[in-house]
């Protein structure tokens, strides 16, 4: 009997820490959505976080707008992790990645 009264007890807490860290995420991207994006780097980490919550909207302008002519990324100073991260980005939201593929296998 001893065993299920501790069965009990570990599933209840399991429950509350999952309650609890739900909420914490639930402000986490929040906070994260409120914030202005600064940099290719962390706008494109930003908008993949986001992009799972149908959020980040300002993370995946801010990309549209750092994209150089080229098709690689930031504008005017392009380099290679910054337009590999944004390029995931592009392609989770269904965007012609193409010119930018080519621009990266340079």
């Amino acid at each position: 009997m001893s065993i299920n009264k501790f069965n009990i007890i570990i599933i209840t807490i399991l429950l509350f820490s999952i309650n609890v860290y739900a909420a914490n995420l639930s402000e986490a991207y929040s906070w994260l959505d409120e914030q202005t994006p600064k940099d290719v780097y962390s706008a494109a980490l930003g908008a993949l976080v986001l992009r799972e919550v149908d959020g980040g909207k300002k993370y995946f302008d801010f990309l549209e707008n750092q994209k150089d002519k080229e098709d690689c990324w930031p504008k005017e100073n392009c380099k290679a992790k910054e337009t590999a991260l944004s390029l995931l980005v592009m392609y989770k939201e269904g965007k012609d990645i193409e010119k930018s593929l080519d621009w990266l296998n340079k």
